[in-house]
Order: structure tokens, then sequence, then C-alpha cells
């Protein structure tokens, strides 16, 4: 009797859901659409151009997490590469502390969250927290995407508390081109 017991408990153990949690929000199950699709330069989640330039087109991403105010796709065009991103507006308020505890709440969802590619090993997203400091005009947690696979080679993702113009504090989260930040500084040189 006691075997019988303890081969139910093995069963039960090994028959339950693997991973219970990773992806039991909503943040995480957009984030893994959105880096799913990144081989494909978010061409499966592009929709509605919203701007464009001989530089730059922005469109509406159909990923959109709820209660986000804003999700866009960016693709910037180079003499070389095309360059892609995407980039979704999670949070704005002009008080600083409401804004800090949103950015330390996305934070805590994001962090180790698995991401499963076809055809590849599923990635892990870690990334170390930075304490954001009111007199800082923006703090940034970049994730790690371990291991490193052919198709997130060049892939980055982070999350940004910001301050805006207007006073506003905005918790943005992004996936990026590694060449993203490289590709805007040129943009922005070339419009000056």
């Amino acid at each position: 009797m006691k075997n019988f017991i303890a081969i139910l408990l093995m069963l039960a153990f090994y028959n339950r859901p693997v991973a219970q949690g990773v992806f039991t929000n909503q943040t995480n199950g957009a984030l893994e659409r959105v880096i799913q699709d990144y081989p494909n330069q978010f061409k499966n989640i592009k929709g509605d151009l919203l701007a464009s330039n001989a530089k730059e087109a922005e469109y509406k991403s159909v990923v959109v997490i709820p209660g986000a105010e804003s999700s866009t796709i960016t693709q910037y065009t180079g003499a070389e590469r095309h360059i892609v991103s995407w980039q979704t507006i999670l949070y704005s308020n002009t008080d600083f502390d409401k804004a800090e505890q949103k950015f330390r709440d996305l934070y805590g969802e994001i962090k180790n969250t698995i991401v499963r590619l076809d055809g590849e090993r599923p990635v892990i997203l870690n990334g170390k927290y930075e304490t954001p400091g009111q007199g800082k005009m923006h703090t940034t947690v970049v994730f790690d995407i371990l291991p490193v696979t052919g198709s997130t080679r060049q892939l980055k993702v982070d999350l940004t508390l910001q301050k805006r113009r207007n006073g506003r504090w905005i918790v943005l989260l992004s996936v990026y081109d590694r060449d993203r930040r490289e590709e805007e500084v040129i943009v922005s040189n070339n419009d000056n």
C-alpha cells in the first residue's frame, strides 16, 4: 500500500502543470507573443500605419497589454538594414511614487519570464532591478535573454521609467533590435 501511495504521489507531481505561474499574467502572455514574432520583424503583429517618413514608419501593434496607453511598432529603414522595435506605454502619472511602484510591479511580472520559441529552446528573461530616483530623468532595466539563440542574438528587452517634459512619469516596455538605439541616434542626427 505504501508503494502504491508513493507511486500516486510521484505521478501527481510529474503530471502537474510545468512552471505554473510562468504566463499567468497578461503582461507575460503579450510579451511572449511579441518576442515570438521578432524573427518575422513583427510582421504578424503589425497593425495600421500611424506615421511615416523616409527614415522610419510607425505602426499600431495588434498585441496590446490590457491597460496600456499605446503599443506601437517602429521600423527604421537604413541603407544596409531594416531595424524594428515594439514599444508600449504601460503606465503614466504625474506622481513619482505611484509610477515607481508600477515600475517595480511590472519588473516583478517580467523577471524570469520564460518564452517558448518555435524550433528553439525556451529562453528566460532576467534583469537586475535598478532603483529609480525622482532626480533621475530615466531608469532602465535591461533584461538578458538566456540562453542566447540564433533568433534572439540581436534581441533586447527593457523596462524604463522615464520623466517626460510635461512632468508625467511613464513606464515603457520595449522589445527591439540591439542596433535600434544606434539607428535612432543616426535618424535624430540627420534631422538636425
